[in-house]
This record gives structure tokens, sequence and C-alpha cells, in this order.
């Protein structure tokens, strides 16, 4: 049987402070660090600071950090 996994957390995009504080927030559910996410892509935790304080952070990048919470990305266009 194929099941098909559902959305978590759904947001309407404003700006990219909603991005980081999504990233946080999963930390805190899986009890792991910035640090260690840092560790996971390879980057020290400053640069990953750096990333996510971007003024226009990547599509490319958030799929990364997705990819190191072992999380999915998933992105919509809603008609409003």
């Amino acid at each position: 049987m194929n099941e098909e996994k559902t959305m978590g957390d759904e947001m309407k995009y404003t700006d990219n402070k909603q991005i980081r504080e999504m990233v946080r927030m999963e930390c805190l559910r899986q009890n792991v660090s910035l640090a260690e996410i840092a560790r996971r892509l390879g980057m020290i935790p400053q640069s990953l600071n750096g990333v996510l304080g971007k003024k226009h952070i990547s599509l490319d990048d958030v799929q990364r950090i997705a990819d190191a919470l072992d999380c999915d990305l998933y992105i919509g266009i809603v008609k409003r």
C-alpha cells in the first residue's frame, strides 16, 4: 500500500523569519540543536545562523536544512 505523507505545520508565507522559526521549532520537537544541524550540513554553527539570517533564503538552503532534520519540504501556491 502506498501511503502519502501529510503536511505537518502549515503557514502562509510572509517573510524568512517564519522559516527560521519553523526550523527552530522542529529542532525543539526533535530535541536537536542548531549546532547539530550545522554539523549534519558540514558547516559551522555561525554559517548556519548566517544562512537562516539571510533576507532572501533560497529554497535549496531550506531543502538542505529539512533534509538534515529528516523532514520533507512542501510548497504550494494557493489562490487567494
